[in-house]
């Protein structure tokens, strides 16, 4: 698939409060919508979000603490995103079990986790299906630090997500567009890098895990 980086776009939105309420995020994604792209926000019965008028435009919309993530994309593309806080406690065991993976510790689960989350969101079904269907086969770090995910039951899907600060964020997507894709989310983290570490003179070599 021929691509642009028109094609979608990247927001992470980050709100003052560090413990907003629900409603508060939720109102401040209705006004971005409504702001940004003279539309409003609905969900369908799966909790799948969409926007009237759609304008040929999905999106996908995740919140943690103090940030929302959101992810447009034009109608050639399916894309699922999520935003995980890392030092969050959760018994995932029923969800991860199934995972052909080596390394069990909280840490990687939460990784695990966040591509599920992402990839509920490119089926549009959210977490409602059976924990079998999420299988991660594989779980690698790319040269760029990059998380990679790949999916027993979705061969032709593929999950890239990084870690910045305290946090994880995972974008779900057809294996074709892997490679602009890529280069849109690197994009992302350094200007998230320098948006959180404008006054760190040890960001560089502490920020990364």
């Amino acid at each position: 698939m021929k691509l642009d980086t028109n094609a979608f776009y990247f927001n992470l939105l980050v709100i003052k409060n560090k413990f907003p309420s629900y409603e508060q995020q939720h109102a401040i994604v209705l006004d971005y919508i409504h702001n940004q792209y003279h539309a409003k926000l609905f969900k369908d019965e799966n909790g799948k979000p969409f926007l009237v008028p759609n304008n040929n435009l999905g999106l996908s919309i995740s919140h943690s603490y103090q940030y929302i993530l959101i992810v447009l994309f034009n109608s050639q593309l399916i894309i699922g995103a999520d935003i995980q806080r890392m030092s969050n406690k959760y018994n995932l065991i029923a969800y991860t079990k199934y995972d052909k993976l080596n390394d069990l510790s909280t840490y990687m689960t939460i990784i695990q986790m966040s591509f599920k989350e992402s990839l509920g969101k490119y089926i549009g079904m959210g977490l409602l299906c059976d924990p079998m269907i999420y299988r991660i086969n594989k779980l690698t770090k790319t040269s760029d630090s990059l998380f990679k995910c790949k999916f027993h039951c979705f061969p032709t899907v593929i999950g890239m997500g990084f870690l910045i600060n305290d946090f994880i964020i995972t974008i779900v997507f057809k294996a074709d567009c892997l490679e602009i894709i890529t280069e849109q989310l690197l994009k992302l983290r350094r200007d998230l890098f320098k948006y959180e570490n404008m006054y760190d003179t040890d960001a560089e070599k502490n920020f990364f895990r």
